[in-house]
């Protein structure tokens, strides 16, 4: 059942990329919502090529749209590791499944993204093993501003959790989250990118079921090696505010993007945990696909 659920989604969101890609195959649009006061006139050279920008594999979020009528579909899998005080967990992600559909204008796009878990836990001599879905996540992006000077390029993600997910990786509740994303090219010619994203939502511990509020921030330092070939390194954080179960977790990752193809990409990232109760280790793997 658990899987029949899954194929019928990956199913729906082909669907509905294949449909509004036929509709707009033609558009390459990225033009912002907003200007910054007083922004220096540009001849429209600053332009991001839409098919060069992906959201993964980086934790940190592009501010950037796919522009009107693009498609995007991101997917990958994560294995994760963690020991502490004689809890052994292991946990496969997959397909880490986002949707990205740009619609009404250049500035906006809609957002589905879900997955699926599997999950080992090993404690002394027993083991117990879980899987299923995660909670469907629904939300839109606005692309609000163009970097000028040393204003940064901006934009924000809305969008809320749906309870459709298996026990125990479902929050039952629907939980809201906005997340503010920036970038400053460095260079001029984006060799050197500096990027984050300040986020606050809500989520459940995998335990208790307690929900709680989360403040996140990431910082990412991206790295152009050709026009095709990207390394980043990347530090964020996950900050409980009113939660009595969780504590802060700090993470480091570093990871390689290739775009195989002008509108196909392949990513890899491993990443460390920085404090005893972040997980230990985690490496992930992943395609991503513009139609």
């Amino acid at each position: 059942m658990q899987l029949r659920r899954l194929l019928l989604m990956l199913l729906a969101g082909g669907a509905l990329a294949a449909a509004c890609a036929s509709a707009y195959a033609d558009s390459d649009c990225r033009d912002p919502l907003f200007d910054w006061a007083n922004a220096s006139e540009t001849d429209g050279s600053s332009r991001v090529n839409a098919s060069l920008i992906f959201d993964r594999p980086k934790l940190t979020q592009s501010p950037v749209t796919v522009g009107c009528g693009a498609v995007q579909l991101e997917t990958g899998y994560t294995y994760m590791y963690d020991d502490e005080n004689g809890v052994r967990v292991v946990r496969h992600s997959f397909p880490e499944s986002l949707l990205r559909v740009g619609v009404i204008a250049d500035w906006f796009e809609l957002r589905a993204d879900w997955d699926y878990d599997i999950q080992r836990t090993k404690i002394g001599g027993a083991v117990d093993r879980e899987s299923g879905l995660a909670d469907l996540n629904l939300g839109c992006k606005f692309y609000l501003t163009q970097q000028d000077c040393f204003l940064p390029q901006t934009g924000v993600i809305l969008e809320s959790s749906i309870p459709a997910g298996d026990q125990p990786f479902t929050s039952r509740e629907v939980l809201p989250d906005i997340d503010y994303c920036y970038a400053w090219d460095l260079t001029g010619n984006d060799c050197w990118t500096l990027s984050g994203n300040t986020e606050l939502g809500g989520t459940a511990n995998q335990v208790t079921d307690d929900t709680y509020v989360r403040f996140t921030q990431t910082v990412a330092l991206d790295h152009a090696w050709s026009d095709r070939i990207h390394s980043f390194i990347e530090f964020y954080m996950f900050s409980p505010i009113n939660s009595a179960a969780d504590l802060p977790q700090y993470y480091f990752v570093r990871g390689t993007t290739v775009l195989i193809m002008d509108n196909l990409q392949w990513d890899i990232r491993t990443g460390l945990g920085l404090n005893k109760w972040a997980d230990d280790f985690f490496a992930g793997t992943g395609l991503s696909l513009r139609y």
